[in-house]
């Protein structure tokens, strides 16, 4: 059996919290903090990139039948790395709810696009 190596507390994580440099990301991540408060409560998300956003479109049928009623929140964007959703993170998209579930996707634009090792993805 392997074991994955641990990163001495002296090694810096090369993957820093950063947005999109996009024009529709900022207000899109505007909007999903306004749908957050206008939800009375939030108990699943959806967080991660285009294949969670996908959800509202390809999806948008299966998402109204099984996880809207559960007072589902998709934060899924397009494009988006680990940095991204580490961003997003600390800019409030989870701020102030307590789902009961919540489902990430996140790492495949770092090891699928930009070849990133899977230790510089997994923080």
């Amino acid at each position: 059996m392997m074991k994955a190596a641990k990163r001495s507390s002296a090694e810096s994580l090369s993957i820093k919290a950063a947005p999109q440099d996009t024009i529709w990301w900022l207000p899109r991540h505007e909007e999903k903090l306004a749908e957050k408060r206008a939800m009375e409560r939030v108990d699943l998300v959806f967080l991660g990139d285009s294949i969670t956003q996908a959800w509202e479109t390809e999806g948008a049928a299966v998402w109204e039948t099984f996880y809207q009623p559960r007072q589902a929140l998709n934060l899924g964007f397009n494009g988006d790395k680990t940095e991204n959703i580490l961003w997003r993170l600390a800019h409030g998209e989870v701020d102030d709810i307590q789902p009961k579930v919540l489902v990430l996707l996140v790492g495949t634009n770092n090891t699928g696009h930009r070849m990133d090792k899977a230790e510089d993805t997994a923080l």
